[in-house]
């Protein structure tokens, strides 16, 4: 039977993930997932394609936001939208939305631990962005880089892994949800599911970039596996591993690990 064996949040975009037991579902994401993100000096997105070091930023939720750790310094994002004194437009690929900024004292933390002038954005409750209307209908989405949410089974790393010389954590793929108990790539005809009583729907599989080759532990990038995975999981030019989902529901919900993965209606193999 097909279970969730994992949930995972990513409240800064690009840094390290935190591992849940439950979590809030949202139509724009989990909650707090991908909400702050850095900016460069463009107000675009700054993610590990620039500074493979954030994935070395470690997170915590705490009771008023986020408690950042990078090397041995660490320091508190706020959640209330009155601390953040400054409001800019933000770009996210081609995505433009108005975003709340941090104060001085954050963003020259940040840009000293990192040694990058950036400044830390904050998506607040009236900013929205809308996925693209070309694979569903246009939903709200977070600071992620195109969907809010995203799906990968246990079974399908595992058969990378065998393709590998070295195995690779799962964490490389930085997904929301973790399913077990499936055959490889048995995310790739999900279309309509459950969650345990939460419904989703998958949008499209998720085309991989050159971030899945960097060691989220050490942030030391190789060619591996988005080597492996051209031999066997390149369409189009691009290269396919997980799917991407939106919530299929109305208002709040929540999911929990060992909540059992039910397909309602599987995706058609035209």
């Amino acid at each position: 039977m097909m279970h969730l064996s994992g949930i995972f949040v990513y409240p800064i975009k690009a840094m390290g993930g935190i591992s849940l037991e439950t979590a809030r579902i949202e139509e724009r994401g989990l909650a707090l997932d991908r909400r702050w993100m850095l900016i460069d000096e463009q107000n675009q997105a700054i993610t590990q394609r620039q500074i493979p070091e954030l994935s070395l930023c470690r997170l915590r939720i705490v009771e008023d936001g986020i408690t950042v750790f990078y090397q041995d310094e660490q320091l508190i994002i706020p959640q209330d939208e009155n601390k953040y004194p400054e409001q800019a437009t933000v770009q996210v690929w081609d995505d433009r939305l108005n975003a709340l900024i941090a104060s001085p004292e954050i963003n020259d933390w940040f840009s000293k631990q990192l040694g990058h002038t950036c400044r830390l954005a904050y998506q607040g409750l009236s900013s929205v962005r809308l996925t693209s209307a070309k694979y569903t209908d246009a939903r709200e989405v977070s600071l992620a880089d195109g969907y809010p949410y995203l799906l990968l089974s246990e079974e399908s790393v595992s058969f990378l892994n065998k393709k590998l010389e070295k195995p690779i954590s799962i964490d490389r793929f930085r997904a929301n949800f973790i399913v077990s108990g499936a055959y490889p790539h048995a995310e790739d005809d999900f279309h309509f599911f459950q969650i345990g009583h939460t419904g989703f729907k998958a949008v499209k599989p998720c085309a991989r970039c050159s971030v899945i080759t960097i060691n989220q532990s050490t942030g030391e990038a190789g060619k591996e596996p988005l080597k492996s995975l051209a031999t066997y999981r390149k369409r189009n030019n691009k290269i396919y591993f997980g799917q991407n989902l939106v919530y299929d529901g109305i208002g709040p919900a929540k999911v929990s690990v060992g909540d059992q993965v039910k397909a309602i209606q599987k995706r058609s193999n035209e």
